[in-house]
């Protein structure tokens, strides 16, 4: 024990139980500092006695809630970060080849990774993603935009993609491309192909309310439409159509062939 020049007592010391005790109290009341803890563990700060925590240095300390807090960036396995930015904080976990950085409950794991040779099926470079086996969605304003499932479904604006792809909303883009393994209809301009005539259609059309293999409106509805095959179908009806009316015009020929006929030798 001593006395400051304040005329306040100061101690360092040991009490004889494993601990170091520093007390100094201009700064506050101090305490165990040091302590030969159970299980053979040194423990710093013992039970909080020290109650704004541990400070390392300028900027980083460890509060005793557990919580660490630092006023500068931080590295993991370098004390060079990356910050040509000029970010606020940058934390930054670097391997020589690979690293990751985890978040984790009792039953999921989901990270960030970085690796000069690929993982997990990816090409090198950077991977995020759930390591379990967990949907991962992209969230903004508290709220899933896209989400993941571990099937490799991807839904936007839907947590339950029933497809490799499911968008509940709209989609702009400047070019779409359908690669189909459904055959394009050439087929019908083939010698043998039975071609049904206008009056078959007609009657088609007033049993079922539709063209002949094209999905009723309530099919559609219910069923959803698929658009390749759809775009297909149409190119065979129009390629139908188009024989028919080649049909129609040789008939309007001949009509007129003979009508010019009449009218020479009248």
């Amino acid at each position: 024990m001593a006395v400051s020049a304040y005329g306040q007592a100061y101690e360092f010391r040991y009490n004889g139980a494993a601990d170091v005790i520093f007390s100094y109290p201009p700064r506050g009341s101090g305490g165990r500092a040091f302590v030969h803890d159970a299980g053979n563990v040194l423990t710093i700060n013992y039970e909080g006695d020290f109650t704004n925590g541990v400070k390392i240095g300028n900027s980083f300390w460890v509060a005793n809630n557990g919580t660490l807090n630092t006023l500068s960036d931080a590295g993991i396995g370098t004390s060079i970060i990356e910050n040509s930015e000029g970010w606020n904080r940058v934390l930054q976990v670097k391997g020589n080849t690979d690293a990751k950085t985890i978040v984790s409950t009792n039953a999921i794991q989901s990270g960030l990774w970085s690796h000069e040779l690929g993982y997990y099926g990816a090409l090198a470079g950077g991977m995020v993603g759930t390591r379990s086996n967990h949907p991962f969605s992209i969230i903004t304003n508290q709220t899933a935009k896209v989400t993941i499932l571990p099937n490799g479904n991807l839904g936007i604006g839907t947590s339950n993609p029933q497809a490799k792809l499911s968008v509940d909303g709209n989609i702009l883009a400047k070019e779409i491309k359908i690669k189909t393994d459904v055959s394009v209809p050439d087929y019908v301009f083939e010698s043998d192909y039975d071609l049904k005539s206008l009056a078959e259609i007609e009657s088609y059309i007033k049993a079922n309310k539709h063209l002949p293999e094209v999905p009723s409106a309530k099919q559609i509805q219910a069923d959803g439409m698929d658009v390749a095959a759809m775009n297909l179908l149409l190119l065979k009806k129009v390629e139908e159509m188009t024989l028919h009316l080649i049909e129609k015009d040789k008939i309007i020929n001949r009509i007129m062939e003979r009508l010019e006929k009449l009218e020479s030798t009248k």
